[in-house]
């Protein structure tokens, strides 16, 4: 795990990790470094947790620490182990927690190949071996021939207090979480780097950065004519009233809504029920104005039964089949529907008597 907290130019950075992991390499580190001096970085603490990797990877992160455009500092919150125990000491300043542990041995390599391969890489291995000495000699100020001491080729566990004592670190911090329990240099020996590393980190937990940005409380007052607060109100108080605002815009358009739905249903008249009509309602304040336009926009009232039947009864019978004859026709077809015409529909009777005689009837010469 690699996490980044930036407080002003101050760059924290928690390293949970192994050396060669895909984010704790040689390059990654690089980048890492390149983009803190894109945030403004003007110093980095590493909160390092570490149960070491590969030598070459480790060596091109001690390189990048030692030349960094600004200073490092590295807190061991719980183990810094092979590899890591080497590149630390690049760090301007080195702190260890007081249940913390540092394991230094000599540098292993895997080689497949001939006699020649195996000597050429026994021969890098002397080499790094002996820049390993002299760099713990450079930090613990002490010559080549002390500090072969932790390169013989066993792993030399040592606890925070000798850390300090032998110059490895420069201070003991207090353990800043729920620590397991502490363990001896034998436990921690018999156990082996990677299952301390593995202990330490179940109850390590970098914190989530706080990307909350600050709030310009004056523009979003001024935005939003928000009242009841000035940009001396605290955050809270600025957030509760543009809820407010935001609340009293949604209700007046709710209310308008409803408005409009009511009076759509209720123009469809006394001849929907008052079930149908809730449930119109119902389907307009939950799917909105538009959906309900479209299924009732075809609608059209169903007439009363008895409007029905006088409608009915008002229009003229027409038995016959004499719509449209005139008179000349009656006489001709059915004189009998013509007299009976005078006494079953006299307007009509009226109508073709004045067309064919230019008189009404009974109306004198």
């Amino acid at each position: 795990m690699v996490k980044i907290e930036m407080q002003a130019d101050k760059a924290t950075v928690w390293i949970y990790a192994y050396v060669g992991d895909c984010d704790f390499n040689g390059p990654a580190f690089q980048l890492l470094i390149d983009d803190l001096v894109q945030r403004g970085a003007s110093e980095a603490l590493i909160k390092f947790h570490c149960y070491g990797g590969v030598v070459f990877d480790g060596n091109m992160i001690a390189n990048t620490i030692e030349n960094s455009p600004f200073p490092i500092d590295i807190l061991i919150v719980g183990v810094c182990a092979s590899m890591a125990a080497i590149l630390m000491l690049k760090a301007r300043k080195i702190s260890i927690v007081s249940n913390g542990f540092v394991m230094i041995h000599t540098p292993s390599g895997f080689c497949d190949g001939n006699a020649e391969a195996h000597l050429s890489t026994a021969k890098l291995l002397q080499s790094m071996q002996g820049q390993f000495a002299i760099d713990l000699g450079t930090r613990t100020r002490k010559d080549a021939t002390y500090t072969a001491k932790w390169l013989d080729g066993q792993d030399h566990w040592i606890d925070a207090g000798e850390c300090l004592a032998e110059g490895l670190v420069d201070e003991i911090v207090p353990v800043a979480t729920d620590a397991p329990e502490p363990l001896t240099v034998e436990a921690v020996a018999t156990l082996g780097a990677k299952a301390v590393f593995n202990r330490f980190k179940a109850s390590l937990e970098a914190p989530k950065p706080n990307n909350k940005k600050t709030m310009d409380k004056q523009r979003t007052i001024d935005k939003y004519n928000l009242t009841g607060v000035t940009a001396d109100s605290t955050d809270e108080q600025v957030e509760a009233a543009l809820e407010a605002h935001v609340k009293s815009i949604t209700d007046s358009a709710t209310k308008t809504a409803d408005e409009v739905i009511d009076a759509m249903v209720e123009a469809l008249g006394p001849d929907v029920t008052p079930t149908a009509k809730a449930s119109y309602k119902a389907v307009g304040k939950s799917l909105g104005v538009a959906t309900l336009k479209s299924i009732i926009g075809e609608h059209k009232p169903y007439a009363a039964i008895t409007d029905v039947l006088k409608s009915f009864q008002a229009q003229p019978k027409d038995d016959t089949g004499t719509a449209g004859w005139d008179w000349d026709k009656y006489q001709k077809e059915n004189p009998k529907a013509l007299v009976a015409l005078e006494k079953t529909d006299p307007a009509t009777f009226k109508k073709l008597y004045t067309a064919k005689y230019g008189k009404t009837p009974g109306a004198e010469k």
